[in-house]
C-alpha cells in the first residue's frame, strides 16, 4: 500500500528518544523541514516532557523544525492507535505548501505551558 507522509516535532523525531516507536513500524526518516508560518509550539507538562504544536490564524506563528517520515497506511493507522490525550494527529502545513499527517495538540493543554515558539523546535 502507498505510504503517508507523517511530521513528528517532539520525541520522536530523529535521534531523539521515541523514534524507535516509528522506526519499529517500518517507517523511514525523509528530510527535515518547517512548517507553514502559523505554528505555535509549547513545552507541556506532561511526563515525559513533550512539545505541544498549536495550529493559529495565517501568519500567526512561526515557522516549526518537523521531521518528515514515511511510514505505510496500516502502520500509521497502530500507531495512531497508541496517541493519547492531549495530543492528536490532524493535518500539518508545511511551508513549501504540503500538507501530510502530524502531531499536534489540543488547545485546552496549552493554556498553562511555557511557549517555546521563538526557539523554532523543541529540545
Amino acid at each position: 500500500s502507498e505510504n503517508e507522509l507523517f511530521a513528528v516535532c517532539g520525541l520522536h523525531k530523529k535521534g531523539y528518544s521515541l523514534e524507535y516507536q516509528l522506526s519499529e513500524l517500518g517507517a523511514e526518516y525523509i528530510e527535515t523541514v518547517e512548517t507553514a508560518p502559523d505554528y505555535k509550539l509549547y513545552k507541556l507538562g506532561t511526563s515525559p516532557v513533550k512539545p505541544g504544536l498549536v495550529k493559529g490564524e495565517k501568519n500567526s506563528g512561526e515557522k516549526i523544525e518537523v521531521d518528515l517520515y514515511s511510514i505505510s497506511k496500516n502502520a500509521l493507522g497502530y500507531f495512531l492507535d497508541n496517541v493519547s490525550s492531549p495530543l492528536t494527529i490532524g493535518t500539518v502545513e508545511l511551508s513549501d505548501g504540503r500538507c501530510v499527517k502530524g502531531f499536534l495538540c489540543e488547545e485546552y493543554a496549552v493554556e498553562d505551558a511555557e511557549d517555546i515558539t521563538k526557539l523554532k523546535k523543541f529540545a
